[in-house]
């Protein structure tokens, strides 16, 4: 493909010890000169390249180099000098030829061969020639002209110019064509392009961009320079060989990228080192360069295919576990295709983002990997930590605990084995990258929500106990619940819905509490009742309170210890029995 770097035309100036190159493209100027060699071409179509002369599109462009680039693709994408088959041949002979096994015309020419060889003594004068081919014709039972065209049928100047297309191309769709294998050309002499992509970057197509100019040979390097992103594509360094080898591999994936980036309606621009006729230099553009060029479908179809948004089958599970209804996300959003993340010149690719109220905290699966590729990523983390990442947390199969530890790697680990474990994942969300504040706020602000769930669990059980108020109010001990419990908004919604919160005990509805309160009060004499039989009594009312102490103080019962093995309840306001 290309224009063939020979063809290149271009200018060349220096600018600060670099020499920029100009490449001429063509434009709608050049549209005639192009209508005329391609009305040349249609009238030799069918007829031998004898006709053909090379020095005829020079006389159309203006520039050698333009015009062999020209012709170069002409020839070869939209015209060609092709051999006629046998068939072409009356097709009594060329049936006879294929029945003897020659279809080709060196075939033939092996019989004449060895025609001579036998009859001739390996030579024949010019008198001798024709009554020889006259001989092998009466064999083959084929004409004299048949032999004397199939001889030479493939040779250069009897190939005949033939359209590769079913209609003839027009100069307009053939500009911005040919204006694409000229940038290819200059492409593949190409060290390293550079581009500058202004605004955010889906971490998706940094994996995809990675993934391919790896399969590819090449590197890809990312940095970041305030609001726009730097990539580089670079061959590997070399000892030996010519200093341009990988351009012929960068090109692919820098149209596969511009086509990208064009089609996103992103700005960017790019600078191409290159080496050219023994001099280094350097083309720069933008995205309006691409205006004037088509890049075919084949080049562009990298990042637009582009189907699968996962890298492995771990973290497609891992999404539809998280978006699973099983367990509550407390208000964090999985966020498949992260923005890359860029910390000078390390470059971070995350696998999700979770993020909540404006905070994102990304995850990465540390799943099924190579021992080279387990220390490349150690170091990864590394150089994270250093550079002062803090919300990130690792999900580790559990075959690499030993290598994979929050005291190795400094950040939080969580280990999975078939399943992965949701409830360490959210629990290490909140102790680490949530304050008490923030979730307290958060709670508040979806107290109804809370109050809804509340009563509708209310419904099955007469009582909702301590650790599901702790679940239900984002809270991880005691002290946490009775604050949140404390808040006014809560206390009065609870009080509008006939909610009663006992410390230690958990909530229940208050109608409830007044019947229990009866039902004890009518169970005590008066010199009380034994615990037992009061625990015994909420159980069969199948209240699920473990220690019934806090319940009943709150009755305003009171529980008397007079031996350690035989406390008793007594009535509120009842005098201690002696």
């Amino acid at each position: 493909m290309g224009v063939g770097k020979t063809n290149i035309e271009y200018r060349s100036k220096w600018k600060r010890n670099i020499l920029l190159m100009n490449p001429r493209f063509l434009s709608e100027e050049e549209s005639g000169a192009l209508d005329s060699f391609l009305a040349y071409l249609e009238d030799l179509v069918d007829k031998p390249k004898a006709e053909y002369n090379p020095e005829t599109i020079l006389k159309i462009f203006p520039s050698v180099r333009l015009a062999r680039g020209v012709e170069h693709v002409l020839l070869r994408d939209y015209y060609s000098f092709v051999s006629l088959p046998l068939e072409a041949l009356p097709r009594a002979d060329s049936e006879r030829l294929l029945a003897r096994g020659i279809d080709e015309p060196y075939k033939l020419r092996l019989v004449v061969t060895e025609k001579v060889n036998k009859t001739r003594d390996g030579f024949v004068t010019e008198e001798e020639r024709e009554e020889t081919l006259k001989e092998v014709a009466s064999e083959l039972g084929v004409n004299l002209a048949s032999i004397e065209k199939v001889l030479w049928l493939d040779g250069e100047d009897e190939k005949i110019l033939t359209r590769l297309t079913e209609s003839p191309p027009r100069s307009k769709e053939l500009l911005p064509i040919l204006n694409f294998h000229i940038l290819e050309s200059i492409l593949k002499c190409s060290t390293l392009v550079t581009l500058w992509i202004e605004g955010q970057f889906s971490g998706t197509v940094a994996k995809k961009l990675y993934w391919v100019c790896k399969k590819s040979g090449i590197l890809c390097e990312f940095s970041r320079e305030e609001n726009t992103l730097r990539i580089e594509l670079i061959g590997p360094e070399e000892v030996v060989g010519k200093k341009e080898k990988y351009g012929r591999l960068i090109a692919p994936v820098f149209f596969n990228l511009a086509a990208f980036l064009r089609e996103s309606h992103r700005e960017f621009r790019f600078e191409i080192e290159l080496f050219l006729f023994s001099r280094e230099r350097a083309f720069r553009g933008t995205e309006e360069i691409l205006e004037n060029i088509l890049i075919p479908e084949e080049s562009a179809r990298l990042f637009r295919d582009f189907i699968s948004e996962y890298d492995s089958n771990v973290e497609k599970r891992f999404d539809a576990e998280f978006k699973s209804e099983r367990g509550d996300r407390k208000g964090w959003s999985l966020l498949v295709e992260p923005e890359i993340v860029v910390m000078g010149p390390t470059i971070f690719i995350p696998d999700f983002a979770l993020s909540r109220n404006g905070e994102t905290v990304f995850l990465e699966i540390v799943g099924f990997w190579t021992e080279s590729y387990k220390a490349k990523k150690l170091a990864k983390l590394a150089q994270l930590k250093k550079k002062g990442m803090k919300n990130l947390i690792l999900l580790v199969n559990n075959e690499f605990r030993k290598e994979f530890t929050e005291k190795i790697t400094g950040f939080p680990v969580i280990y999975y084995s078939k399943r992965f474990p949701m409830h360490s994942v959210m629990e290490t969300l909140e102790t680490h990258f949530s304050t008490f504040e923030m979730r307290k706020t958060q709670v508040l602000s979806r107290i109804d929500v809370i109050i809804r769930e509340l009563l509708a669990s209310l419904r099955d059980s007469k009582t909702i106990v301590v650790n599901d108020l702790h679940k239900a109010f984002d809270c991880y001990h005691q002290g946490e619940l009775k604050e949140i419990m404390a808040t006014d908004s809560i206390k009065t919604r609870l009080a509008q819905e006939g909610l009663v919160f006992i410390e230690s005990v958990g909530i229940l509805l208050k109608s409830v509490l007044n019947d229990l309160k009866i039902t004890i009060c009518q169970t005590i004499s008066q010199t009380g009742a034994p615990l037992s039989k009061i625990d015994a009594l909420i159980r069969n009312e199948d209240l699920k309170f473990e220690d019934p102490t806090m319940l009943l103080r709150n009755m305003g019962f009171q529980v008397v210890w007079k031996a350690l093995d035989a406390p008793r309840v007594i009535l509120p306001e009842q005098p201690d029995p002696k």
